[in-house]
């Protein structure tokens, strides 16, 4: 009885922070912004970089958490139109990255940091090949030529679904990912020297 005393108000502590973090995250990924302007779908926003925050301060799981309830957040007052792909994708791309990053940051902070972005868009690159880009085109009964005229317009020598996921996907994940693990860094490091954490490792 005496440990379940000790434990409860902890665990309490510990699903406040996620719900901060959480919510945040889900708040500021409301503002999105394009980044292709002929694949409007492809939007950039910052609530990712929260949720990498809260795994850079907290811990790995305590990431994937905060991504777990943006995504419940995003499902209970946005909804979807996507039968639940996109909003799962958007689950699964920022807690691979948060996850990642946290477990190589105590090693080296911008090692972790490159080290997430290439598994989170590795990640990326596999689930939208196989899974969602196919499940996309035959949800909107859309072709896979006019998906590949949209993506022309940006990259003129496009022919496949597989070239698409190479010069559009790979570079969208990585710029996202370059953004969300910018504003973690600089957040992180500013929380570390207000806390007395030390100098974080970058070398």
């Amino acid at each position: 009885m005496g440990s379940s005393k000790v434990d409860s108000p902890s665990r309490g502590y510990f699903l406040a922070k996620v719900s901060l973090y959480g919510v945040l995250s889900f708040l500021i990924s409301l503002i999105k912004f394009p980044l292709f302007y002929a694949l409007s779908m492809y939007k950039l926003d910052f609530g990712e970089g929260i949720a990498l925050l809260g795994a850079l301060c907290e811990g790995p799981f305590f990431g994937v958490m905060v991504a777990l309830l943006r995504f419940v957040l995003s499902i209970l007052l946005r909804g979807t139109r996507t039968l639940f792909l996109s909003e799962t994708i958007d689950f699964i791309s920022t807690g691979s990255l948060a996850f990642t990053c946290a477990l190589y940051i105590k090693k080296n902070t911008i090692a972790g940091l490159l080290f997430g972005t290439f598994v989170r868009t590795f990640i990326a690159c596999v689930l939208n090949y196989f899974i969602i880009l196919p499940t996309f085109l035959k949800m909107f009964s859309c072709s896979i030529e006019s998906l590949l005229n949209s993506a022309n317009k940006l990259v003129p020598f496009i022919s496949n679904l597989f070239d698409f996921v190479l010069y559009i996907v790979a570079p969208f994940n990585f710029i996202k990912s370059f953004f969300s693990c910018t504003l973690a860094f600089l957040l992180y490091t500013r929380i570390a020297n207000l806390l007395g954490k030390g100098r974080v490792k970058t070398v």
